[in-house]
Formats: C-alpha cells, structure tokens, sequence
C-alpha cells in the first residue's frame, strides 16, 4: 500500500521481495520504478501523470523498466518513456530494451580510429573530437550549449551521419 507521496517519490509498504528497477503498478493503472530499499518499506519513482493516493493498492510486475527503440523514432519527439508525441503513430519495427544496463567498459569499446568534425572551427582546431566518443556538454545558460550541438549535427547529416539528439532537462 502507499504510505506517503513526496511529489514523484512514493513510499509503498507491503511488498517483500521487491528488486531495484522493478516495474510496479498501482491499481489506478499508474505504474513506477523501485528505486530505493528498506527495511520495511520501498521508494518508488512514479512516472505517472496523474497523483496518486495514500492508501492505494501496489502490485509488483516482476519485469524491469524497458524502452521501446527502433529507427521510426528518428526524427521524432517521444518522452522519456519512448512514446511518440507528436501527434502521429509509430512507424517501423520495435525492439524493446532495459533502461538500467551497464555499459560496455573502455576496454571492451571499439577504438576510435577517425575524427568527428563539429563545424566550429575552433573546437575542430583544439579538441579534436573522435566519431563514436561520448561528450558531454556541460556549462550556464545561454551560454551556446545548444548551438554547439545543432551546427554539429546539421554537419553530420551533410556527411551522411545519423544523428540523434537527447534533451535532458
């Protein structure tokens, strides 16, 4: 049962057995994430976007969180679930995969063998960034975070480069 609801954060008794990552329902049909453990009752992150109530009923699914991918997300806007929003059905296989998976470590990637160009002369000249090496673009705002990102991608997609933009806000 729901004990106490702190905005997203909802605190579930009565479910032993609970794992980390878990998928859980509630019985108005909203669902969330096991995100914390104790002793006697469990945290869940709820991806819901209605509230939910003290005293609700919780079911434990057994599954973990998984997302829907496929190349008929390109070009299109879904939220953080992987459902389109833009208003037009989903086009093109699915593969569904975990959303909490550890990635491959450093020795097992592949080696970086050419350059990325970004467009921006300067970046291109003092940081040479490699195709297939993860960045981060990290600063204040307004500060061309953004721009940086699009000139980079619209110089890609000229070479031929599919490119994918994740929001994270």
């Amino acid at each position: 049962y729901v004990e106490e609801v702190m905005q997203s954060v909802i605190l579930v008794s009565g479910l032993p057995g609970a794992r980390m990552g878990e998928v859980v329902l509630f019985e108005t049909g909203e669902w969330g994430k096991v995100s914390s453990l104790r002793e006697h009752r469990i945290e869940v992150l709820t991806f819901s976007r209605s509230q939910v109530r003290v005293g609700e009923r919780v079911a434990r699914t057994g599954k973990f969180l998984t997302i829907q991918v496929g190349e008929g997300m390109l070009g299109r806007i879904v939220d953080a679930q992987g459902r389109v929003v833009d208003g037009e059905e989903w086009v093109g296989k699915r593969t569904e995969y975990l959303v909490d998976i550890v990635p491959a470590g450093i020795h097992l990637r592949k080696k970086i063998s050419r350059p990325l160009e970004t467009g921006v002369a300067i970046i291109d000249l003092v940081v040479p960034i490699g195709h297939g090496q993860r960045e981060l673009i990290v600063g204040d705002r307004k500060t061309g975070k953004s721009q940086i990102i699009l000139q980079t991608m619209l110089t890609q997609a000229r070479a031929g480069t599919v490119c994918v933009h994740a929001a994270i806000g």
